[in-house]
Order: structure tokens, then C-alpha cells, then sequence
């Protein structure tokens, strides 16, 4: 009885590196596109540019210092490289390599969505901050050369600075998460139209 002769088949490869918060997302859509996820790791992230590095050296060598990874390699914290393979002779391939390119598309505006986030509350708060800490350090020289008027005047505004800080990220960064969420709904429709006619290209062969 003569064996099954096994076909040869050829591979593209591709290897991607995306945000570990729609990590399901991408791999749900390259596999829509007939792409096999061989391995899903954390990114590797370069070190800092070369005069930082030289500069957190010394500060790397204390215990817990978050400047260790300024000086080395390391793995990324919130991104993920996914290495894929694909048939070569995969049918409709060109059609599948347009979707492709309209889901990365809208991949990547979705992972700027998520990042934009806190982008406007952390905006906002630092400038109240900072607003307050200047006032409070004009209250203590005031204080330090005797003028309690001037030093009182200065120091209800820093204080308000400070609290206006706290205050003000909670709220920006809720008003803006409901719009993101809300833009995110709409692309996830469109992916799912994407994958939608990927999967139609794929089985209707």
C-alpha cells in the first residue's frame, strides 16, 4: 500500500507588534485572514538613547529604580509581538491582503483611541499642579520673609492648585472614556464586517 504523498506548502511569514490592551483583537483578525499565530510574546524595547543611558547608569544600581530599563533591553510592558505564518498559495489572496490592510488600519486607530484616554486628564492635571505649586512656593518665600498677607494670598490658591489636579483627571478622563468607548463600538463593527467578508473570501472557494 503506497503512503499518501504530502503536498509542499510554502509560507509567508510576518511578525507585529501591537498593543497588549487589543492583542485578542489583532490575533482574532490575522487569523480571519488565514494567518496562523505561531507565538504571542512581550516586545523587546530598546534602551534609552545614548547620553540618557550614560546618565541613568549610576541611578540603575539602586534597588527597585525603574531606571534599569533605560540601560538595557527589556520587555515591554504593554506590548506584544506576534509571529504569523500564512499559505503562500492561500486562495484570494489579494482580496485578503486588502482587507489586511483596511483592518491594520483600523487596528491602529483603535490602540491611538486607547491611548488617548488619560492623555487629556493627565494634560489638564499637571497644568493645576503645577499652577499650585508655583502659588504654594511663592507662599513659602512670602512666609520666610515675613509677609503673612501675601503668604495666606498664595497659599489658598496652591492648595486649590492641588486639589483642582485630583479633581480634574477623574473628571476629564471620565468624560473622555465615554466618548472613546463609544468610538471603539463603532470600529469594532467595522471589524466584524471586515472579518465578515475575510471569512466569505475563504470558505467560497
Amino acid at each position: 500500500m503506497m503512503e499518501t504523498e504530502k503536498k509542499y506548502v510554502g509560507y509567508d511569514y510576518k511578525n507585529v507588534t501591537v498593543s497588549r490592551e487589543l492583542e485578542s483583537a489583532w490575533e482574532d483578525g490575522y487569523r480571519n485572514l488565514g494567518w496562523e499565530v505561531e507565538k504571542s510574546q512581550p516586545a523587546v524595547e530598546k534602551p534609552a538613547w545614548g547620553p540618557l543611558r550614560v546618565a541613568a547608569a549610576p541611578l540603575a544600581l539602586l534597588p527597585g529604580s525603574f531606571f534599569k530599563d533605560m540601560v538595557k533591553e527589556h520587555e515591554s510592558s504593554d506590548r506584544m509581538e506576534l509571529k504569523l505564518k500564512r499559505d503562500k498559495q492561500i486562495q484570494n489572496k489579494n482580496e485578503l491582503n486588502r482587507l489586511q490592510i483596511k483592518m491594520e488600519g483600523t487596528l491602529n486607530e483603535m490602540e491611538h483611541m486607547e491611548a488617548t484616554k488619560t492623555l487629556g486628564a493627565s494634560v489638564g492635571a499637571y497644568v493645576a499642579g503645577l499652577l499650585g505649586t508655583v502659588c504654594m512656593g511663592i507662599s513659602v518665600f512670602a512666609y520666610l520673609g515675613a509677609n503673612l498677607t501675601v503668604c495666606a494670598g498664595f497659599a489658598v490658591p496652591g492648595f486649590i492648585g492641588w486639589i483642582m489636579a485630583f479633581v480634574l483627571y477623574h473628571l476629564l478622563k471620565g468624560k473622555k472614556e465615554k466618548t472613546v468607548t463609544q468610538a471603539l463600538a463603532q470600529k469594532y463593527e467595522e471589524m466584524n464586517e471586515i472579518f465578515k467578508q475575510a471569512y466569505e473570501l475563504r470558505v467560497n472557494v
